[in-house]
This record gives C-alpha cells, structure tokens and sequence, in this order.
C-alpha cells in the first residue's frame, strides 16, 4: 500500500517501498534538494463519473455535464473542499444533491453550491451534513492540445 501511495511524489518513502519489495534499482534514488510532492488531501472519494458530452468539432469546442458521484472519507467535522482539476473551463454551473446526510433525509433536486474557479482548478464547498451525494459541473472548453 505505501508503494502505491508514493509512487507520484518525490518524499523519498519510495525507496522504502522499493526496498521492501526487493528492488534496488537507481531509478529510484532522490537527489539531495528534491522538492517534496505530496498529493493534495482527499476528503472525498469519487464512486462514479457520468459524462455527457456534445462535440462541436468545426469550433473545437466540446460542451459536457459531469456528475460525480462522491462520499465523504474524512472524518473531520464541518463543510470541506473538494478540487477538481479543470484547466481552461467555461463553469455554467455547479450543483448538488445529498443523497444521505448525517440525521436527515434525502435530496431529491440539485442545489446550487458555493464554489471558486481559477481556470486550473474548481474548488467546491460541500456542506459538512454530506455523507453521499452527486455533484453536477455544466461547463463548456476549447481544448488547447486535444481531448484527454
């Protein structure tokens, strides 16, 4: 498990889990100076995406609805921040359904939630009575080197 973890940052555990597993190439040794890359926190975990995209192929442009469907993972109390990697987005809209919350019911409809965009990155807040829930991004992009 540490490997996996470690495997995308340059901390130097990797040569732990390197070790551990019998492997002892040079590949992985970090220099002295090597700035630190951590993954970001993960509060939530992502089940399901659902995209739906229409192609606009003579604008190179592509316009999509995103549904995430996410559960809280972090145990801390209060709203958090969930990020999401958008680069060089047109965000129409950003919603929410709770789909169990913490002593209550359901929501049936989507709800407008607060949230800051600064064409790298779309940060939401989700309330802290969210347990599950769907969130919906409608956005619009120019990919600039294709679609990945």
């Amino acid at each position: 498990m540490e490997h996996r973890l470690h495997a995308r940052c340059a901390c130097g555990s990797e040569l732990s889990s390197h070790a551990a597993l019998g492997r002892t190439d040079a590949s992985t040794f970090v220099l002295h100076g090597t700035e630190r890359v951590y993954e970001r926190p993960r509060p939530f975990l992502i089940d399901h995406i659902a995209l739906s995209l229409r192609l606009h192929a003579d604008e190179g442009r592509v316009d999509g609805v995103a549904e995430l469907s996410l559960r809280r993972v972090a145990t801390s109390a209060g709203s958090q921040i969930l990020r999401l990697d958008a680069v060089a987005f047109a965000i129409e809209s950003v919603s929410l359904r709770v789909t169990k919350r913490a002593g209550g019911s359901p929501q049936k409809r989507f709800s407008a939630v607060d949230h800051v965009y600064d064409d790298e990155a779309l940060e939401v807040v989700i309330p802290d009575h969210l347990r599950e829930g769907v969130l919906r991004v409608r956005y619009s992009a120019k990919p600039r080197r294709g679609m990945y």
